[in-house]
């Protein structure tokens, strides 16, 4: 049976297989799939010895202007296919799972279920992240 950290990890690499060879910088984007729909973003924002952090950002519309807004960050080791949830913003609040004291959110166990959920409705949903390179190239 598979952890929770290796679910999300599973999930993470199911929505972007590139991530199984992290590049410090790359960035994909998942279109909206309908009209009114939201568009992802993710960059992998970090890679240091064997893990990676990656940021999946939304569309948020601020007055006149839709712009990426933060929604998940997470740490991922693809050498023990396991992920940590670092950061869950959703419509109410902002929230990091551990302090800059190194203190964990209560709420911990909470938060990652709900990021492990937001992965697997984003599977379910038919979600499908592109590098950003190749809808460049695409394009042209």
């Amino acid at each position: 049976m598979l952890t929770v950290y290796q679910r999300l990890y599973r999930n993470l690499i199911t929505l972007i297989p590139q991530l199984e060879t992290p590049v410090e910088g790359a960035a994909y984007y998942a279109p909206p799939r309908i009209a009114g729909d939201i568009a992802l973003h993710c960059a992998v924002s970090k890679v240091e010895g064997e893990t990676f952090e990656v940021e999946i950002a939304h569309d948020e519309l601020k007055g006149d202007q839709i712009r990426p807004a933060p929604w998940l960050a997470l740490r991922a080791n693809p050498a023990h296919k396991s992920a940590e949830l670092l950061v869950l913003q959703d419509q109410w609040s902002y929230e990091v799972v551990t302090s800059d004291r190194n203190v964990p959110n209560p709420r911990r166990s909470v938060m990652t279920v709900a990021a492990l959920n937001h992965l697997a409705m984003m599977i379910n949903l038919g979600g499908a992240f592109r590098a950003v390179d190749a809808l460049a190239t695409e394009n042209t």
